[in-house]
């Protein structure tokens, strides 16, 4: 899919995606009376690292096409991985 898309193509694919994954966690965890609940805001802050790495990385790539390369790549699946499961392991220990 990528080889289709290029590098930027696949950036914005990718960024559409975190936004559709953004709002499907709202929309599962909202609460009738409360507009931003404890646990999609548990979520956001879960996911910054890996939000503020994609930035980084999306920035870097667009100046230098060398960076979209198989480490950055590994990088951002283990922050993605790692931000998620601390958001799944933080949401049954606390118990909201």
């Amino acid at each position: 899919m990528s080889l289709k898309l290029g590098i930027k193509g696949t950036f914005m694919f990718t960024g559409i995606f975190f936004l559709f994954s953004t709002i499907g966690f709202y929309l599962f965890f909202k609460e009738p009376a409360i507009l931003l609940s404890e646990k999609f805001i548990l979520y956001l802050i879960c996911m910054v690292p890996a939000l503020v790495f994609y930035n980084y990385w999306v920035a870097k790539t667009w100046k230098k096409t060398e960076n979209a390369n198989f480490k950055n790549t590994m990088i951002m699946n283990l922050l993605g991985s790692v931000c998620l499961n601390l958001f799944f392991i933080l949401l049954i220990f606390k118990k909201i």
